[in-house]
């Protein structure tokens, strides 16, 4: 072996690994680890934080902080489910006056619910 040289050990392709290539293999696996635990919803990711902490042998306080870097930024944290987005609208081209639409809309309720009343006594006139 010739001084100056340091061989940890041998890569997959069987030469020898320095520090510089271990380094940045270990970095590039903790960043996938910290990536896909980052897309777990958080009651699976506290599942897995445990073994995952053990694999590459970083606390779980430490795993934590890493993944919450990675988690994308929600408006409020204690919101359940995921981000939707809209597409932007276009304004309608006319006014719109509210207070029509809604009378129209309660107007449609009331008279969906007399029906449903209607064919619930039509339907119990028979019965025994």
């Amino acid at each position: 072996m010739r001084r100056g040289l340091a061989t940890l050990s041998l890569d997959e392709r069987d030469q020898p690994a320095t520090a510089a290539g271990i380094i940045r293999r270990s970095r590039e696996a903790d960043e996938a680890v910290f990536a896909a635990l980052a897309k777990l919803p958080p009651a699976e990711y506290h599942r897995a934080r445990e073994a995952a902490a053990k694999k590459p042998s970083i606390r779980a306080s430490t795993l934590d902080a890493e993944v919450s870097h990675r988690r994308p930024e929600s408006p409020d944290a204690s919101a359940s489910g995921s981000m939707v987005e809209f597409d932007d609208r276009e304004p309608w081209t006319e006014p719109v006056d509210g207070t029509d639409k809604t009378r129209e809309d309660l107007q449609r309720v009331i008279n969906d619910a007399r029906d449903l009343a209607k064919m619930r006594m039509e339907a119990n006139k028979d019965a025994p």
